[in-house]
Parts: structure tokens; sequence; C-alpha cells
């Protein structure tokens, strides 16, 4: 049903003094001059074994990385998001079943319809507000809003599909359940995962970002790479949450990580995140 943040997270059977050197050999390129590096942390049973950064996490200020520096998660925040859905569910607020139109005002009727597990398995058929902007010559640098993404999905005439009948990516389904998480709880999304996930977790590098405009302790700077022109600066210009919009260090996510292994908070519904997606038919989602 969502997919689990791994790929900095690795089973091993011991790590000692050689076995650190040899994962630091492995991340060696990452420590060249004038080059964005990387932070890396491993895992065993739910207890750290590893974890460092290496390189730069800004190249104007030759900045290192280390396990604290603060990353941008694109859409790994997405199973954060559903994490706060099941959690709002198990409190009552709301059913996976429910219309996403009874808890968000504003959608037409084809688009209020759709369910709140539709928009968590991605089969709800809500266009995409970043294929619309992109369609429409908006550029990557463009600062989408909540109430702009909610206005381009309003305007849409009809859906991509009829909801569950088939699999398609879309970030505004997961803008849509943020917005329907902070109207159930009357608090902002980065709040309310503070109280509720963050902090019980030790989480404390970890924040949603609901205004690109501010500062970020920690934050490790995003860059892509040019042929011509070398590295350039590539940070989220989204104020939106739920799709994207979410801060966290590998100290933090180890932490996240290790609570699928001993469960601290969610362990009544952690095995549905697990749990593939399915279509109208009885299908199972093909990518899970």
């Amino acid at each position: 049903m969502w997919k689990f943040f791994t790929s900095l997270f690795c089973a091993v059977a011991a790590i000692g003094a050689t076995e650190a050197q040899r994962t630091d050999a492995l991340f060696a390129a990452f420590t060249a001059p004038n080059t964005p590096g990387c932070a890396v942390g491993v895992m065993r049973d739910g207890e750290t074994l590893y974890a460092k950064g290496h390189g730069l996490a800004n190249l104007e200020q030759s900045a290192p990385l280390t396990p604290k520096s603060v990353f941008y998660l694109a859409s790994v925040s997405k199973q954060f998001m559903a994490f706060a859905i099941l959690q709002l569910e198990r409190e009552g607020k709301l059913s996976t079943d429910d219309p996403i139109g009874r808890h968000v005002a504003g959608l037409p009727a084809h688009t209020a319809a759709v369910t709140i597990r539709q928009l968590l398995n991605h089969t709800g058929g809500v266009r995409d507000y970043l294929t619309l902007g992109a369609t429409a010559g908006l550029s990557q640098d463009h600062v989408w809003t909540e109430h702009a993404m909610l206005l381009w999905v309003s305007r849409q005439r009809a859906l991509n599909f009829a909801p569950g009948a088939e699999h398609l990516y879309s970030n505004s389904g997961y803008v849509l359940l943020s917005l329907a998480a902070q109207k159930l709880s009357g608090m902002k999304l980065d709040d309310w995962m503070k109280q509720k996930v963050w902090t019980p977790l030790g989480m404390d590098q970890s924040r949603w970002q609901h205004d690109h405009s501010d500062p970020i302790a920690l934050r490790a700077s995003g860059y892509v790479s040019s042929q011509t022109q070398g590295w350039k600066i590539g940070n989220s210009m989204l104020d939106t949450v739920g799709d994207g919009g979410m801060y966290s260090s590998v100290e933090d996510m180890m932490r996240w990580a290790g609570n699928f292994d001993r469960p601290k908070l969610g362990g009544e519904f952690l095995d549905r995140m697990a749990q593939p997606g399915m279509l109208n038919d009885g299908s199972v989602i093909a990518n899970g």
C-alpha cells in the first residue's frame, strides 16, 4: 500500500572497525571537493550499527554532513502522511472508507466521492497537480500553495479514471489527505506530528515544511548536476505537505525504521502499511 524508506538502511551480520572502514570506502566518491555528499545509516534488529555523514551538506559554506543533517524527503514523506491518517482513524476521527469530500470542502462531486483509501493507494484518479502545472508551462521553481493546488484540482472536469479502476501516482491525493488531517486535528500537520509521532519517537530533527522560505536548522542543500554548469541548487519551492514537504535526518529515520521492528507507536496498524493495495476487480496493484 505504501512504500517504506529503505534505501539507507541495510541488514548486516556485524559491523566492527574493519566493516566500518569498508562502508566508508563505498562512499568515498562523495567526499570529493566541491561535491554534495550523503549521510548513511545501517541498522540490525532496531539497533544502530553505523551512522555517518560523508562529504558536504552545503557547497557554498563547505559545511560537512553529519547523521544529524536534515534532508528534504520528497515523496518519502508520503509514508508519514499515511501513518497520520491511520492514527486519526484509530482515534475515531475518520474512516479510510470516507469520501474525501466529507473532510475537504470545495471539491467537485466527481472528486469528492473518492475515498481516503483510494487516495492512499493512488487509485482515486485525481489528477496530479504537478503534472497539470507542467502541462500548463509552469516551471519547476513555481511555488505551489495548498489553496492553489485545491483550486487546480477543483477546476478539473473529470478524473483520470473511475475511482478504484486503475492505479496512477497522484501527489494531489496526498495533499488532499493532509488537508483532511489538518481540518480534523485542528492543527498544522507539523504541529500534530510533533505532538503525536516525532516527540514520542525522539525524532527531534524532523518537520513538515509548510512555508518553503522558513529556515531549517542543519538543512543539507539539495543539488542537481548540470553538464555545462556543474552543480546547481535544487531545493524544494513547494508550500504543500503530505505528498512531500518533510525534512528529516538519518538519525531520525533510523528511529522511524526502528519503530517498525520494535513498535512504540502504531503497532495496531503498522501491518496495514505493508499490505498491497487492490483495485475494484480484486487485483493487487502491480508495484505494491
